[in-house]
């Protein structure tokens, strides 16, 4: 009878074990947060041998850029996480590879649109091939639109700062009698407009 009585007593506390894991899981899971975005960058200016170039002054300014990132919700308006990525700028060419903290705040409770940004630091080697090391920082608002309870498309516009360091820069003096080339490596940092477009779930 004892037996019987304590077999009773720890199924029901394993039951009750596996009721309060599953409703944590449950309630994790609606925290937890993935999110995969692409951004284009319109590159407004760059800096670098001590000046700065806009536009007009080098073609083809622009970037791409693959995000993945894992969000938890804090609190109805505050989620945060952190995330790695590819990116790409062309004019001045050069590769990144970031690894940054995000943090989203909602404007309005219960209401999709948020503030965002993103902070971290590129991977890469000291020579800067394939990446170039560097800081990063993107601020913004985005707006998801939700497909269904747990996944949705979402929309960001925003600034992003990207530095490279130890990047191939090339001099071309030209003169009546001999052209000479000078390979540079050079430091600097470049300010764009960000469009971006994701899943989340």
């Amino acid at each position: 009878m004892l037996k019987s009585n304590v077999k009773r007593v720890r199924l029901r506390l394993l039951i009750a074990v596996c009721l309060v894991i599953a409703s944590v899981s449950a309630n994790a899971q609606k925290r937890l947060h993935f999110d995969v975005d692409y951004h284009y960058y319109l590159t407004v200016s760059e800096r670098f041998l001590g000046q700065s170039f806009g536009r007009k002054d080098i073609d083809d300014m622009h970037g791409n850029s693959l995000r993945f990132a894992v969000r938890y919700d804090f609190t109805g308006r505050v989620s945060a996480g952190a995330g790695i990525g590819l990116d790409w700028y062309e004019g001045l060419s050069y590769g990144t590879a970031p690894v940054f903290a995000t943090c989203r705040y909602k404007l309005i409770e219960d209401k999709g649109l948020y503030a965002f940004t993103n902070l971290g630091y590129s991977i890469g080697s000291s020579d800067g091939d394939p990446f170039s090391r560097g800081m990063m920082f993107d601020l913004g608002i985005g707006y998801p639109i939700m497909l269904t309870k747990n996944f949705g498309i979402n929309i960001q516009l925003g600034y992003n700062l990207s530095q490279f360091h130890n990047q191939d820069f090339y001099v071309v003096d030209v003169s009546p009698d001999i052209i000479d080339v000078n390979r540079l490596k050079i430091n600097g940092c470049r300010h764009s407009l960000s469009f971006g477009v994701g899943l989340t779930f």
